[in-house]
Parts: structure tokens; C-alpha cells; sequence
């Protein structure tokens, strides 16, 4: 799988460097408008082309995949050049600064026939895996309720060009509401949510903090709060169902039988070596795994575009609902980002 990396930022380097430790992948080129990040690349590998514009390394690179880890803004257009390039994408979320260009992307995808993957590497994290697995199998029964709470203490600074309002939203919650729905295998229906700023909050802007409630299918309900400004990281997600409750830190999965008084810790399945990377580079391995077997098979990524739009359209029905201080139906947000009522109405199978 021949490669080729636009953005060299933090995260833009790790795909670099992840990319150069396998056997199956060849990173071919380079493109980046920083000349610092440009000479980096070619001090990990010598001779390698690097591009200042993307259009240039378009026209005069042959590649198979572009791995697209620029700022958010520009992830779309981007993503569009290369797959109009007859290349796969994988895109580091979020997938688009909004659910109307993340559309725009899978039109370009489905017309030109190529695979759109969305670099959710939380799905492949082992508790992640555990969880999903339990889940599927029955464990709770019936869900009735969902919670999940995540404070960090993290720095004010803005990383990789995020937008400078619903800085929590877009770096963390993402993450979760993805995270969410490849779990409980359901989509959104409905959410009433608020982004706040934290009092001594050192964020010069809004949104260091989001509360959401959510409506899933099937009627389950999820309380979401995110914080950036808390004393110390801590996390908990807690699945409550008809049979018991599972519970995890991130880290470590524990289960309640209905009427116990204690929590029981679960045993962890085993995960490649390269996947039990520590974060940020967890569940990379697999998300390149994913990219080859679509591009050789045709095979759909686990977080392909088509499936990643609804975890973009709970970011998206945040800002609206938060905005408006109302609640906001999630099909309502997907028709005015252009979603085709065919799709919105098909959203079911969000689990290939």
C-alpha cells in the first residue's frame, strides 16, 4: 500500500512514523505548507518527495491511499482532491468542520468509487472491544440507560487548527459519541445539549465543557458530560440494562449482576501488540489494516464515511441544540447538511 501523507502536523507524523514501521505500507510522499514539517519528513527518510502544495504531489505521485491529517478545516477539500485523484482516504476525525461537507466528501466517494475511512481509533481499543463484544452477546439484556462522564485537565493551547468555540466537542466528544454508537450499535434520534465555559476556565473561548442527553433507537437514553478544565483525567462509562450494569474506567471493565452489591472485574481479551500501543497510537494498526483491505477487497472499514456521518451529525446537533437551547431531532440536521432521505431513513446497519 503505497501512501501518501497530507499534514505533518503531531498527528500527521505519527501516521508517518507508523506507516514506515510496517512491511505492507510504503509511504511515497509528502505534502505540508510548513517547510519545518517538510525537512522533518526528510530526515526521517531521506530522498522522500514532499509537496508544499497538494495539487503538485497529486499530478506527479502514483499512491494507493492518501492519509489526510491536516487542520480541520481544510479535511474536506483535502479528502476531494485525493479521492478525486483515484485515491482511498483516511481521514483523521473530526471527519469535516461540519455534517453538510463531511456529505459533500461521501458524494465524491461514491461517485469515483473510492473508500472513505475515518480514523476513529477508539473502536479498537481493548476495552472498547470487550464492551462491544458483551453487548452484542447479551450480557445486560435490554439496555435502559447510559452514562458517560469524562473530566481532563488538558492544555489551553489549540491543537492541529481545531475551532476555537466547542473546543471540547470537536478534540474529546467526538470521540465518545463514536465510541457510543459502534457500542450500542444504535444511531441518534434526539439530543438537548449545552457547551459552557468552566468558571477560571484558562480557555480564552467558549466551550470547554458539554453536556448532552441523547435519544438513541430503541428509546435508550444517554447522559454525556465532557470537561477539559477538571482538577485531574478521570472517566467512567456505565451501560445499565435489564440483567446488570458493566462499568469501565477506559482502562478496566467491571460487572454488576442485578440486586449485587459489588462491581466484578472482567478479564480483557488479547489485542495485537500494535493496537496495545499507548495512546495516541492505539487502534492505529488496525485503521491501517482497514484502508489495505479496502483498497484489495473492496471490503468496508468498520468507521467508513457513510457510517461516521451520524457520529459527525451528534457533533453537529450539539452546536444547534446548544445554539437554540432547544432540543434537536437528528434527521432534522441531516436533511439541511443535504443528507438524502434514503439515508436518513436507512440507519440502521451502523455495524458492517
Amino acid at each position: 500500500m503505497d501512501i501518501l501523507h497530507i499534514g505533518l502536523g503531531e498527528r500527521g507524523r505519527q501516521w508517518f512514523e507508523m506507516a514506515r514501521g510496517r512491511r505492507d505500507a510504503v509511504s511515497v510522499a509528502c505534502v505540508d505548507s510548513d517547510a519545518a514539517a517538510r525537512q522533518w519528513a526528510q530526515r526521517h527518510a531521506s530522498g522522500l518527495p514532499c509537496y508544499e502544495r497538494l495539487e503538485e504531489a497529486l499530478q506527479e505521485v502514483k499512491a494507493d491511499a492518501a492519509v489526510v491529517a491536516t487542520p480541520l478545516a481544510s479535511h474536506a477539500a483535502d479528502a476531494m482532491a485525493a479521492l478525486e485523484a483515484g485515491l482511498a482516504v483516511m481521514i483523521e476525525k473530526p471527519f469535516a468542520p461540519n455534517l453538510a461537507q463531511g456529505v459533500q466528501v461521501m458524494a465524491v466517494a461514491h461517485r469515483t468509487g473510492h473508500p472513505v475511512l475515518v480514523a476513529q481509533n477508539n473502536r479498537y481499543r481493548r476495552c472498547e472491544r470487550a464492551l462491544r463484544t458483551l453487548l452484542r452477546e447479551g450480557k445486560v439484556g435490554t439496555v435502559t440507560h447510559v452514562s458517560c462522564i469524562d473530566r481532563r485537565r488538558q492544555t489551553a493551547a489549540v491543537p492541529g487548527g481545531l475551532p476555537v468555540d466547542y473546543m471540547q466537542l470537536h478534540e474529546v466528544a467526538a470521540h465518545h459519541f463514536d465510541s457510543l454508537r459502534g457500542a450500542l450499535g444504535r444511531n441518534p434520534v434526539r439530543v438537548m445539549a449545552q457547551s459552557s465555559q468552566a468558571p477560571g476556565s484558562p480557555y480564552p473561548y467558549d466551550g470547554s465543557t458539554t453536556e448532552a442527553f441523547f435519544e438513541m433507537e430503541d428509546h435508550i437514553p444517554i447522559q454525556y458530560y465532557g470537561s477539559l478544565t477538571a482538577n485531574r483525567d478521570a472517566f467512567e462509562l456505565r451501560i445499565e440494562g435489564e440483567y446488570g450494569a458493566l462499568r469501565t474506567d477506559g482502562r478496566r471493565l467491571w460487572w454488576r449482576k442485578k440486586g449485587a452489591r459489588f462491581f466484578l472485574p472482567l478479564r480483557m481479551p488479547k489485542i495485537s501488540a500494535a493496537d496495545a500501543l499507548k495512546p495516541p497510537r492505539e487502534g492505529m494498526a488496525s485503521l491501517l489494516d482497514q484502508l489495505q483491505a479496502a483498497i484489495r477487497s473492496g471490503e468496508a472499514p468498520e468507521t467508513h464515511g457513510d457510517d461516521n456521518l451520524w457520529s459527525l451529525a451528534m457533533t453537529e446537533a450539539v452546536m444547534v441544540s446548544d445554539r437554540s437551547a432547544q432540543s434537536v431531532e437528528i434527521a432534522d440536521v441531516c436533511a439541511a447538511a443535504g443528507m438524502s432521505a434514503a439515508a436518513i431513513s436507512q440507519n440502521q446497519d451502523v455495524t458492517p
